[in-house]
Formats: C-alpha cells, structure tokens, sequence
C-alpha cells in the first residue's frame, strides 16, 4: 500500500461527497505467490462483490478481447532459433481513470495501528478486479504503439501481433535483428510510460544493452514461464511440470477426476495422447451415472492411478522450441502436414512443420495437436473419422494463418477412404451431417490437398487410443511425424480412385439421389404375395442392387450376400411407400413446413419427418436416453398389407 501511494496510483479522499450515484467500495485480499520472481504479494480488489444484490463489474462494459490468441503466440515464439520474452511492470496501473470514475473504485485501508480508523483511498489509475480492465489496457496498449507505426515497425508489429496482455513472447532469426527488436520495444513502450522488465532469452547476448535490474535472473533457475508453460531459456526447451496435491494412491471421486485432469495446462496439445484418457474415463462415469462425490468405481479406479502414477514421468518430457533452426533467409521451402484418426472412443489430429534449408536438410516438429471424446450418443466410425479431418482441416488453416511466415505446401493425411472419399467427391449429395462438415473442410482446405496414409503411420493413432506418458515421450512418430516427413520424395499411398468406392454405409441423402425415386416408381410388387415379411426385403433388395450394378462398371458393382446396410434401405422403402398410400397429405404438409391439419387421424401424435423421410410419432419420450427407434416410434397405417405382414413377421 506504502508503493501505492508513493507511485500515485492512489489517492487519499478527502471529499466523501463524490459524484452522486458513482462511489462504490471495493473489498480487497492480498494474493501470495511465492512462484513470481518479483511481485510475490499483491493486492486484488473484488469487482463481483455483492452490495445489496448488486456489483460493480455488472454495471461496467466487458468490452471486445483485444488480447492475441494464446496458441498463436506460443506457436509464433516457436518458430526461429532465438526466443525472447518480456513483460510490462504493473501494466494496469500505468493507466490512468478519469476524474470523474475514480469514485466508483474507492477502498479502505487501515493502518497497523488496529486504534485507527479506516481511511478511504481511491484509485488515481486502472485496478486489478474490474472486468473492464483487460480490455482498456490492450486498448490503450494498441492505441499508444500505433502512434510509432513509421518510427519503430518491427516493434510495434511484435507487440500487435505477440503480446498476451501484460506477457511479450516473440522469436528472431538472427542476433543483430533480435537486438534491434529489444531496443525498439524498450524505448517505444517507455515512450508511453510502459516499463518492459523480466526479460529473458537463451541468447543472452541480445539483451547486453538492458540494464541489469530488467533481466530475469537464470544463474539460479533457468526455468522461466512462457504463458503457463515451462521454458528452461538454457537449453531452449519446453516442458510441464506435475499439478500438485495429487496422491495417486486416494480413492477418488468423479469431482476430484475432472479437477485433477483440468490442472494439466496443455494449450498447444502435446500431451493430448495422454490427457485424453483421463477424458475418456470422465465420461465413462458418466455413462455408469456416477454422482459428483461418489467414490470411483473399482475398475475406473485402477485406471486412474495408473494414470496418476504416470503424472511422476511428465517432466522426462523435453521439448525443442525453435521449429526453425537456421535462418529465414537459408529457408528453401516450408511445408504443414496435417493427420486425422479416430476410434470409437476419441478422435484427434497433429500437424508438423517441414523445415527444408537450401541444402535440402530437413527438420520436421509437431506444431499443434486437439483431441476429443467421441459424443456420447454413439456415432459410426466413418462418421469420427470425419470429425477428426474436420479437427484437422481447423488445426492446418489456424497453423497457416497464424505462424506468421509463408508455407509453401499443405497436405492433410486420413487414414480413412471413406472420410477421403466423400471430402474429394463433390457429385453427391450427402447427408446433413456428412454434407456440412465436409463443406466447412473443402472451404478451408482444398479436397486435392487430402491423401491416403497408413494406419501403422499415423501419428493422431496415438490421439485417437491414447498412450503413457513413458510411450510417448520416447515415440518419434508423435513429436516428428512419419518417417517419410524426412524424404526427399513425394510419397504416394493412394490405392483406391476414391469417386468410385463402394461404400458400406448409407450416407447419401435420399431426396437428392434421383434413382431412388424411380426404383421407387419402378418396382412393382405386392407385400400381400410375401408371407414371410423378411423375404419382401430381400426382394426389394436385390431388386435394388440389380438397378444400382446397372449403372456401374462391372470392377464396381456390389455382390455377395446382403449388407445390414442394404436390408434397411429395403425396409425403410416399404415403410415410406406404406406411409405416403395412407398419409400423403400429411407427409405433404410436413414436407412444406406447415403442421398438419385438425381432421387428421395423426394430429395427436405430433408427428414429423426423420432424416430418411419416414413419419414418426414426437412424443413425450424425445427427452429421455433411450435410443431413437424407441422415442421416436414410426408410424404405419393401421389397415395396410405391410402392416399385417409385420405383425406376422
């Protein structure tokens, strides 16, 4: 409070009248921490405190985030073999209120002596505790170093482009540009009475012009914090260190999983092979509906110690920082691979960065990897698969767009041919599912760009299965890619001219695939012929698959026994062609978006239109967790001959 005063970031309030209806009084606690380098104790005011049901910070505009993306910056710091970091001393309160808000950020402070009264203080600049502060700090940031667009630009475009609110992560090629980037950052932000201190990098020669109180101190601990993550500026390494107060030994409960799983900060995804099998015990309670506080069941226990005795081996994890090792002007050319993979229990991608130097040495490096639980309404296999090429086609458009330095090639990798199949064949129309995930994929990537990989050489398996903290750190798949990353040589994989696959899953819209109306309109038969209703679908089934050979090439056409897939689409057909003799004006009016008409013998059953055109009853049941077929049932005309030949079946 004594540096408050001294500093004038605060003033003593002599006038307890202040503008009518802006004062406020702000608690405040002291926050301690014992892992700052400088601040260690600092006082924090609470602008969500409730007075009368009321707070300040409800009363205050949040505002746009100004503040760059955290993945972003740390994936820009990554780039070039020379890594600085830097941050603004007391950044807020360089900032001054206007005369008339000061008011509405009063507080009390009393003096040691316990006799005396309280005094009111008021601040004289912008507070910690306020939602409103991130926001006119980075405004004011971005206002002041714009003024020196033309005197100083390579400073002004690191603190646009680098900075993550108070925190300055850039990286440099050379040493006399790094140099130069170190003056112009200081002597720009001083300019605004902004003090650039804790400066550091792993070539120490660049900062030899800071005075010496502005350079973090590494003779002690070279382990400096880059944004949450460990950087040891010696070795010019990333690494994690293990959250606390975790005994793998206690008997744990669904709170205390999710919360111990949260503690591992991981922003750009390194350690998601192992992260995601914590997830995907997380919602394996919930599937048993384990309560929050409930104690974990026996054999979801022995998989979470296992994975918390595994926390001890996290910091046997060294990653390199630099993903450039030589100089931008040695770059030959530079490429982003992307992959995508799925199980029936997670899905993920990985992208890396190919470095080539103008003697063709190459150096390849994971750049960014997400995973994910596969939902819990279960979802078939080709259908993660593209949501793991989705993840993936968002992964290599945010690297592209945001490392900052050209890329001269993509390339996305599945090993799925379906997935790759319906992201290059732009003839069909698919199912809304299928059809909007892989619109979203060709708006960011190009579907020439996607390729075949195998299986044994995919390295988003390990995303897709998880793996130990001990399998991964010792696995160049993970954190290099392939082992073809390293050739010189277009490898090729394609063994299937994708257009063409036959596939075994009926994900085509109907509506859009004329043939089915006139297999529809062409087949003629009598459900009261078949006194076996099994033997109608087979039928009709055969039938089909004699239309659909028709039309393709004799290399493509479907033989051997009927698929599940086939059987269904036989029977849907009769169940939609039952529906539109008995129920045309309904499924009319349904399809024209309108609700159905009060004579109707269907109004008290709401019904509606399922993806496959079929009538169902909407009832009260939409809202349980039974499977579709049982909230949803169809709804078939009393009288009809497929009716009669169900019920016989």
């Amino acid at each position: 409070m004594r540096e408050y005063l001294e500093e004038d970031f605060v003033e003593e309030v002599t006038d307890r009248t202040g503008y009518p209806g802006r004062i406020w009084y702000l608690p405040h606690h002291a926050v301690i921490r014992e892992d700052k380098t400088t601040t260690k104790c600092r006082i924090v005011f609470d602008g969500s405190a409730q007075y009368g049901g009321v707070t300040l910070n409800q009363h205050l505009d949040v505002g746009p985030a100004l503040q760059n993306d955290l993945v972003k910056v740390l994936l820009r710091f990554r780039r070039f073999r020379i890594g600085l970091q830097a941050d603004i001393s007391k950044m807020f309160l360089q900032i001054g209120l206007n005369e008339q808000d000061r008011d509405v950020c009063r507080f009390l402070w009393r003096s040691r002596d316990v006799q005396e009264a309280p005094r009111i203080y008021r601040f004289k600049r912008l507070c910690f505790g306020l939602s409103c502060s991130p926001f006119l700090a980075m405004c004011v940031i971005r206002h002041h170093v714009k003024k020196y667009q033309h005197q100083f630009p390579e400073a002004v475009n690191e603190v646009l482009e680098n900075m993550y609110v108070d925190d300055l992560l850039f990286s440099a090629d050379e040493e006399e540009s790094a140099s130069e980037k170190v003056a112009q950052l200081r002597k720009m932000m001083k300019l605004g009475g902004f003090l650039l201190t804790k400066w550091a990098s792993n070539h120490n020669e660049v900062l030899a012009d800071v005075p010496f109180e502005g350079v973090t101190d590494e003779s002690s601990n070279p382990m400096l914090k880059a944004l949450g993550i460990t950087w040891n500026a010696e070795t010019d390494e990333l690494s994690y260190t293990i959250p606390s107060n975790v005994d793998p030994n206690t008997l744990d409960t669904k709170r205390q999983l999710i919360s111990t799983t949260s503690k591992m900060y991981d922003p750009l995804g390194y350690l998601s092979p192992y992260i995601i099998r914590a997830k995907i015990l997380f919602q394996r309670l919930w599937q048993q509906g384990v309560d929050w506080d409930e104690k974990l069941p026996d054999n979801v226990h022995q998989e979470w110690k296992k994975w918390k005795l595994e926390l001890m081996d996290i910091p046997e994890i060294r990653i390199r920082r630099c993903l450039i090792p030589f100089m931008r002007k040695e770059i030959r050319r530079l490429e982003l691979h992307a992959f995508g993979d799925a199980s029936k229990l997670a899905y993920g991608a990985a992208v890396y960065l190919v470095a080539i130097d103008k003697d063709g040495k190459r150096t390849v490096n994971l750049v960014l990897a997400k995973a994910k639980v596969a939902p819990l309404k279960q979802v078939t296999l080709p259908r993660l698969e593209l949501m793991a090429a989705f993840t993936a086609a968002k992964l290599i458009a945010f690297t592209k767009n945001n490392i900052g330095i050209r890329v001269d090639e993509l390339n996305c990798w599945s090993d799925s041919e379906i997935t790759l199949c319906w992201i290059k064949n732009s003839t069909q129309k698919l199912k809304p599912f299928i059809q909007n995930r892989v619109e979203v994929i060709r708006q960011l990537t190009s579907p020439v760009l996607w390729r075949h990989c195998p299986t044994k050489n995919n390295p988003a398996d390990l995303l897709s299965r998880g793996s130990t903290v001990k399998q991964m750190a010792s696995q160049p798949l993970w954190w290099h890619g392939p082992p073809w990353l390293m050739e010189d040589k277009d490898c090729n994989f394609e063994s299937k001219d994708y257009p063409s696959i036959n596939l075994e899953i009926d994900e085509y819209h109907p509506s859009s695939v004329t043939v089915l109306v006139n297999v529809e309109e062409d087949i003629k038969l009598n459900p009261e012929r078949f006194d076996d209703f099994e033997k109608l679908i087979r039928v009709i089934a055969y039938c089909r698959r004699f239309l659909a050979n028709c039309r393709h090439p004799e290399s493509n056409r479907r033989l051997g026994p009927l698929t599940l897939v086939e059987l269904q689409i036989a029977e849907n057909y009769w169940i939609r062609k039952a529906q539109r003799e008995c129920f045309a004006n309904e499924i009319q009016q349904l399809l024209n978006g309108k609700r159905i008409t009060s004579d109707s013998q269907l109004i008290h059953l709401d019904p509606f239109l399922d993806e496959n055109g079929l009538v169902r009853i909407n009832g009260r049941l939409q809202n349980s967790t039974l499977p579709e077929m049982t909230k949803h049932p169809l709804i078939l005309p009393d009288k009809h001959p497929l009716t009669r030949a169900i019920i016989r079946r």
